[in-house]
């Protein structure tokens, strides 16, 4: 059984207090990306759950909805506007955005399923032999969901409001390993995932990975797990390297100071 599921949602919403219910309505554990940023994506390198548009929204920012592989909820005026109405008749002390999010909170849980990175934590929790704590969840999931951006530590000090030295400060203080390998081997759990489509190349999963090159990937993966592309398309490598991940940076002490980090990785809402 998964729990407290969290995933990246995309936002095409013209409206602003739609974007900022969107952003209240979704878990803290998720990234919520937002129209220009949306828009300039390289679909293939990210792995969201949702889409959300309104319709103005998707006029003004979206490409074609169908070259989004992931499901679409569309929020048409016909349901906004009954909103609205609802709310002013309702007699509630609440704001457009605050009654929005409450609306939207149910629609983005309905019918939700674990995606890879849900399932990817699972098998991570089972080789660990423990639940995983949060905050490392918050981490690790930023990376598996959107590799090509979270290549370095520029990224994830950003989502903690750190500097890379700050970042790195705070978990050599907890005996944890740097961030920057906790980087590098999330990036090549998240090559096990592409590379489980036998139709994917060595070259398409290094773009979709964020790799300068498809040398510069095998490179990395190898010097990174012992294991190279070929072998890791195997569920059987798939999972040697879940147990490795897991006996080198989630033994009892780590898990110990992964807790001790609490909600540092977990999105605000707005």
């Amino acid at each position: 059984m998964v729990s407290h599921l969290g995933s990246m949602i995309l936002g095409l919403l013209s409206e602003p207090y739609l974007r900022t219910a969107l952003r209240r309505a979704a878990s803290p554990e998720e990234d919520v990306l937002l129209n220009e940023t949306v828009s300039s994506l390289v679909l293939s390198q990210v792995f969201p759950r949702l889409l959300v548009h309104d319709e103005a929204g998707a006029e003004l920012f979206a490409r074609p909805l169908d070259a989004v592989p992931v499901p679409v909820l569309a929020l048409d005026r016909a349901l906004v506007a009954r909103w609205e109405e609802e709310r002013l008749a309702s007699g509630l002390l609440l704001g457009r955005a605050e009654y929005a999010s409450q609306r939207l909170r149910p629609l983005l849980s309905s019918g939700r399923q674990p995606n890879w990175v849900d399932l990817a934590f699972r098998d991570t929790s089972r080789a660990a032999g423990a639940q995983l704590p949060v905050a490392f969840k918050g981490f690790a999931r930023r990376v598996l969901e959107y590799p090509a951006r979270y290549d370095d530590l520029h990224g994830v000090g950003s989502l903690a409001g750190l500097s890379r030295g700050a970042l790195k400060a705070r978990f050599r203080r907890r005996g944890l390993a740097s961030p920057y390998l906790h980087v590098r081997w999330l990036r090549c759990l998240a090559a096990g995932y592409v590379l489980a489509d036998p139709a994917v190349t060595t070259l398409q999963a290094s773009q979709r990975l964020g790799f300068t090159s498809d040398g510069n990937f095998c490179r990395t993966l190898f010097a990174t797990t012992g294991v190279t592309p070929t072998a890791l398309r195997s569920r059987k490598s798939w999972h040697l390297m879940v147990t490795t991940f897991a006996s080198r940076f989630l033994g009892a002490d780590a898990l110990e100071a992964w807790s001790s980090l609490e909600d540092l990785f977990l999105r605000q809402a707005a």
